[in-house]
């Protein structure tokens, strides 16, 4: 099972918004983000939940607002797919080369 907790009325969601504001903008977006982000007892409600949810509602499913939405779409379930952005992503991340390394000596 996955929780998708919503867009929360944190500190890390308020900062990030505020970085993305273009400049002055700051009066007009202090009165929006209460109405766009939810406060973190809801989404903390909806993952308590999820975890004293019958099993046979939740188990091996993606939770949202409190009920099971669709699965992945079928390119996200192909195993090529995943093995090539996994190698991208040890790549990207210079990860991959420690490992390399330790394999040559």
């Amino acid at each position: 099972m996955a929780v998708n907790p919503g867009q929360v009325d944190t500190d890390l969601a308020r900062g990030f918004y505020r970085s993305m504001a273009p400049p002055l903008t700051g009066p007009l977006l202090e009165v929006l983000l209460p109405h766009v982000l939810q406060p973190a007892r809801s989404a903390a409600e909806d993952v308590v939940w999820a975890c004293v949810a019958p099993e046979e509602l939740v188990a091996g499913k993606y939770i949202d607002s409190r009920k099971a939405v669709p699965g992945p779409r079928l390119f996200a379930q192909r195993d090529d797919l995943a093995s090539a952005l996994y190698d991208k992503s040890l790549a990207w991340s210079g990860a991959g080369e420690e490992e390399e390394g330790e394999d040559q000596r």
